[in-house]
């Protein structure tokens, strides 16, 4: 399928299609404020698709409620996070989409039935710092998106 066709496709499925510059991991519009607002036009999305190969996907609102669930660190948590989907047996895990990130890790993408209340940190990792930073050592938290 060419960029084109699935561009298309995407924003015929209600999702916010943009260009994206992927080695900076961003859109490749001047200001997609607006795009958080509203659905390009097909035209847009052809012009687009003739500039640019990569594509990025606005989730919230504007894209049916779509949310995105970011497992960086190579998806460390991913396969117990899985686990616990699969234990309440829904079958939902196989109805996820499921794709790994340009940094290693996954995403899972699904659309919620209420508002998407934008980004929320769902998990913490603990790391030392190097004694040399506070003259002793201490433990901090830093947050990621899981």
């Amino acid at each position: 399928m060419s960029v084109l066709q699935t561009a298309i496709s995407y924003l015929q499925a209600g999702l916010c299609v943009l260009p994206a510059i992927a080695a900076e991991r961003r859109p490749a519009v001047l200001s997609w404020k607006q795009y958080q607002e509203r659905l390009p036009r097909e035209k847009e999305v052809r012009i687009w698709a003739e500039r640019h190969s990569d594509l990025c996907i606005v989730a919230g609102k504007v894209s049916g409620n779509l949310e995105m669930i970011d497992f960086d660190l190579g998806a460390e948590l991913y396969d117990r996070w899985a686990e616990l989907v699969e234990s309440e047996g829904s079958g939902l895990l196989q109805r996820l989409v499921i794709e790994r990130s340009q940094s290693g890790g996954k995403h899972v993408v699904y659309r919620g039935q209420g508002t998407v209340p934008g980004n929320q940190k769902l998990a913490q990792r603990i790391l030392r710092r190097p004694p040399r930073w506070f003259g002793k050592e201490d433990r901090i938290a830093r947050s990621w998106s899981a």
